[in-house]
């Protein structure tokens, strides 16, 4: 009972970082939940995981997307093992995020309960970090992705393009 009400007092101290739209703080905070997987792929393993690939593909075109490059870390948050009510401040809490303080939605996809929504926090020019959020709501399956680089409009279109296939 007690990490149950722990989760619920973090998922909403973390709602309140929503308020303040800062998405980077709110999504580290909801890998601190109860049952929240996280894994972080920084930029050794990145480039480990690239010259894998370049010595597996005898091609000449290169398979990974160009925006892998400029990638200086990846995380990926599955809320898919939180309690009901986890995930549910999570839903909310993602509805109430606005395009606003240089973040812009750059797709939102509904098919039915699954829902796909891709955020840039933009710095001018620069993108340092993209969100990606996915919803199996039949499942009710949470993922979340940060990538954290230096990305520019191009790689908008690449990650846009992964997450079309």
């Amino acid at each position: 009972m007690k990490k149950l009400i722990f989760s619920i007092f973090l998922v909403f101290a973390t709602s309140q970082i929503i308020s303040a739209q800062d998405l980077s703080n709110w999504v580290s905070g909801l890998a601190l939940n109860e049952n929240a997987q996280y894994q972080q792929v920084d930029r050794t393993m990145i480039e480990a995981s690239l010259a894998a690939a370049r010595i597996a593909d005898s091609s000449a075109v290169p398979q990974t997307p160009p925006f892998m490059e400029k990638l200086e870390s990846i995380d990926v948050i599955n809320l898919t093992e939180c309690s009901a009510e986890i995930k549910k401040l999570f839903l909310a809490d993602l509805e109430g995020i606005k395009d606003e303080n240089g973040y812009e939605t750059l797709i939102n996809v509904v098919d039915g309960s699954d829902k796909v929504r891709i955020v840039a926090r933009k710095e001018g020019t620069l993108i340092p970090q993209i969100f990606v959020f996915a919803i199996d709501g039949e499942d009710q399956e949470i993922v979340i992705v940060r990538m954290t680089g230096k990305m520019d409009e191009t790689d908008i279109a690449d990650i846009i393009k992964q997450q079309q296939q």
